[in-house]
């Protein structure tokens, strides 16, 4: 034990250096000063309680070799074609006194244990040197987070897909002692910790099989089934990735066949080199090979990695990166150059491709590319920040509104993490630490905490959006993701998720499944249906904790609450109920052996209830059948009032209807657009179908109709036409809108939306009766339950004409019912809606 304890000791005896400096040739490296001679070390005692402190031994190595290649960083300096990095600094260590090859796990050999970590520390891993055969060995090192903000650390931070399933591989892992007081209970020998096969990878293809290697890994250093831990590391992950020399994003391993990551990763430089992209996108230029390269390039950038949301941060945070993807490392920049300068070809590309023999096996290689993450990634990463020439941010441009609506292409395997993956980038959030930003503007719920339900992180949000904006649009929008792909949503129906986004959210890999939204970017109002008229929203609050009533009639005041949020149990038998639940306490306070309290889980703020105020513009009378794929229904062109003929010309409502009333460019529809659609229409198949996609892929079609039918499918996809019988008046309404409307459901416009909303009433059953739900429903007595099924276009609706008496909008506030949205299911998992 004593010869253990020494040697633990021993391998806690190096420090990181103080700084960067340029890579040692081989003749430095033999003569490389020993710790005691170095210039610039700084005193390992720096403080009493510093969790580095004791540690008095420095070493700096230059890595000589690598079963890899170096990383290719950009750099500042240099060219960016220059694929000379500077070299990265690993800490040297003394090995280990226990032999790698005697660590092999027994079945009876406890698991690894965290060791406690304070909300000013962090952990780093060190990667002992080992070859590809022998298990992984690491070591964790809690360090003071100042060691970061000071620049002293030199070490790496892993990007990467978690991937799913769970854990199954093994590495050997224990803790590096602060110090070697044998009073101290240390880890004798390393002990087995599982992780999932992705890193795994990783970790083997970034170990040095004769040095060192510090890195960074959020599913190793932090503590993920200590979610009081996760909140307050979480957080420092902007520091970590900011301050390591390299952050390495590992892709993963090789695939064979077509989708060759390798072939990918050898053909950048073909891409990055402009006189080649030239020859390479033209047709007399191209070949199989270069049309397989475009091909599993099209497969790597919809690898997991690129539809992971915390890596928006990792990479925009990161001042040099590189990429790995199984032997392969480039540069970040010369990565996010290529994936830009595809996507400008992509056209061509795909010309090319559907003409050769490679389309024949595998026609939709290359057709789903703009639902991939790649290029919503290379676009925020460029855009959040304003950074210097050395990459050190200055300032931050995009508020978390911004972030989290631009963040659909991106999952989580934590929905709370849509808001939480966001807040260190937010222009209103405020950055302790960083004096140089100026203090946020966010409310402090959005504080990371992961104790919360992921329902009431999510209605948080809703809340600060529409105080930000006071505007009702976010109730439109599709943000936000489900816990699991398996769960049926439960959360209000005005949280909109990602699943009925355009392209159906991330790692889909199907194109586009829905139209674009009618609410538009954020800042960015398409429409005004409610004229400006000032928001009239509420959400309802659970009552606070003075609120809850016993059954014998005593309050349960904030005075009965201890300070760590727990009740003091009374002395007689007492049922508290909220909301139907009941909380059973102990009869008399003897049966306690010591005086004790009972955890009382108090409720979230708010119960899942939003009132708005609008106006009813009708009752959705007839539907049509889904668009699928681009294909108008014939039935849907009858409602909009098409007869097949052009005898008596078009009318404005139909062309404008197909098209929501906007171009391409988000502005009112142009005129012309009217001649578009007749030729369009008069090329309706037999059946009375009106076939969008394959109408385009038509060389004969002129250029003019097929931009006005590119703009016809991103309006109509997947959704439904309707006719609307008008509250009040003799005429009909149509329009359009989601999947899941249903004859029967309410047009309303709610104030402070920019567009109409469908809503759906439904009875709520009390005991053996039903309470008969009547159109106007008031906040009293609650006799219906009001969900949202979605926007909509209707029109002749959507520039305010609902309210052109002047005098309703002076009234509104008070002159018109309360619309009542409450807590339910989500229409999706209501029912099974025909798609015929």
């Amino acid at each position: 034990m004593e010869q253990q304890g020494s040697n633990d000791a021993d391998l806690a005896g190096k420090e990181f250096c103080k700084e960067q400096v340029g890579p040692l040739s081989a003749v430095e490296l033999d003569t490389a000063p020993t710790p005691s001679k170095m210039e610039g070390v700084e005193n390992a005692n720096s403080g009493e309680n510093s969790s580095d402190e004791r540690i008095n031994r420095f070493d700096r190595v230059c890595r000589p070799s690598s079963p890899s290649p170096l990383p290719s960083l950009a750099s500042t300096t240099s060219s960016m074609r220059e694929h000379s990095p500077p070299s990265a600094f690993y800490i040297s260590e003394e090995d280990e006194s226990q032999s790698q090859s005697t660590a092999v796990r027994d079945w009876w050999q406890p698991r690894y244990s965290y060791a406690t970590i304070r909300e000013t520390e962090f952990r780093l891993l060190r990667i002992a040197p080992g070859t590809a055969d022998e298990p992984i060995h690491g070591a964790l090192k809690i360090l003071s987070i100042t060691r970061i903000q000071n620049s002293k650390l030199k070490f790496q931070a892993l990007s990467y897909a978690w991937g799913e399933g769970k854990p199954i591989q093994e590495i050997l892992l224990q803790n590096i002692p602060i110090t070697h007081d044998e009073n101290e209970a240390l880890q004798e020998r390393p002990r087995p910790f599982a992780i999932r096969t992705t890193l795994h990878q990783a970790l083997g293809r970034i170990r040095q099989p004769d040095k060192h290697v510090w890195i960074w890994v959020d599913a190793i250093c932090i503590n993920q089934k200590d979610d009081s831990e996760k909140s307050h590391q979480l957080p420092k992950m902007i520091y970590i990735y900011s301050n390591a020399w390299n952050v390495t994003i590992w892709l993963g391993e090789n695939e064979d066949g077509d989708n060759d990551s390798t072939l990918a990763m050898d053909f950048l430089p073909k891409i990055l080199n402009l006189a080649s992209l030239d020859i390479i996108t033209a047709k007399d230029g191209i070949d199989d090979i270069d049309l397989t390269s475009w091909k599993a390039f099209a497969s790597l950038i919809g690898r997991p990695w690129f539809c992971r949301r915390w890596v928006i941060q990792e990479v925009a945070y990161a001042k040099r990166l590189s990429i790995r993807c199984g032997e392969r490392v480039v540069s970040w920049v010369d990565f996010a150059d290529a994936v830009e300068l595809f996507l400008d070809k992509l056209d061509q590309v795909r010309e090319l491709y559907s003409e050769s023999r490679l389309s024949r096996t595998d026609p939709d290689a290359l057709q789903h590319v703009e639902s991939s993450g790649a290029r919503a990634l290379v676009k925020m990463s460029r855009n959040v920040f304003r950074k210097t020439s050395k990459g050190d941010v200055v300032a931050r441009l995009w508020d978390l509104e911004t972030l989290v609506l631009n963040s659909v292409s991106f999952g989580a395997k934590d929905s709370r993490d849509v808001v939480y993956g966001l807040l260190s980038l937010a222009s209103d959030a405020p950055i302790e630490g960083y004096p140089e930003y100026e203090p946020g503007t966010l409310p402090t719920v959005f504080i990371p905490d992961y104790s919360k339900k992921a329902r009431d992180v999510l209605i948080d949000f809703v809340e600060y959006s529409i105080a930000k904006t006071s505007s009702l649009d976010i109730i439109c929008r599709h943000w936000a993701l489900r816990e699991s792909k398996l769960d049926t949503w439960e959360g209000p129906s005005w949280i909109g998720l990602v699943s009925n986004s355009t392209y159906g959210g991330p790692m889909l890999g199907t194109g586009r499944i829905n139209g674009e939204s009618l609410v538009g970017k954020p800042g960015e109002r398409i429409y005004n249906a409610s004229r400006g008229v000032k928001i009239c929203a509420k959400l309802d609050e659970h009552p606070s904790p003075s609120r809850i009533q016993s059954s014998n009639k005593r309050a349960i005041s904030e005075a009965d609450l201890a300070p760590d949020g727990t009740a003091c149990p009374p002395a007689k038998r007492t049922v508290l109920s909220f909301n139907g639940d009941e909380i059973y306490l102990p009869e008399r306070r003897q049966y306690f052996q010591a005086p004790q309290t009972i955890q009382v889980k108090m409720p979230p703020r708010f119960n899942g209830i939003l009132q708005a105020k609008g106006i009813m513009i009708g009752t959705i009378r007839s539907i049509s059948s889904r668009v699928v794929e681009g294909t108008i229904p014939e039935d849907a062109l009858k409602i909009l009032g098409w007869d097949g003929s052009l005898d008596k010309g078009i009318d404005d409502s139909i062309w404008r209807t197909l098209v929501a009333d906007r171009g391409l460019d988000g502005n009112i529809a142009p005129s012309w657009y009217r001649r578009a659609c007749a030729v369009a229409l008069t090329k309706a198949s037999p059946e009375g179908d009106l076939n969008t996609a394959k109408l385009m892929q038509s060389k004969t079609q002129p250029g003019c109709v097929t931009e006005y039918l590119k703009r016809v499918q991103t309006v109509v996809w997947g959704r439904k036409f309707f006719s609307i019988d008008e509250a009040g008046k003799h005429k009909s309404l149509m329009g359009l809108g989601s999947r899941f409307v249903r004859g029967g459901d309410i047009v309303c416009i709610l104030f402070g939306c920019s567009v109409p909303v469908i809503l759906r009433e439904e009875k709520l059953f009390i005991g053996k009766f039903a309470r008969k739900g009547i159109r106007t429903i008031t906040t009293r007595g609650m006799e219906s339950k009001i969900t949202l099924v979605g926007e909509c276009y209707i029109h002749g609706m959507m520039e305010g004409e609902a309210f052109a008496d002047l005098q309703v909008c002076a009234q509104s506030s008070a002159s018109h019912d309360n619309l009542v949205l409450q807590l339910s299911t989500h229409p999706e998992a209501q029912s099974t809606v025909s798609t015929g």
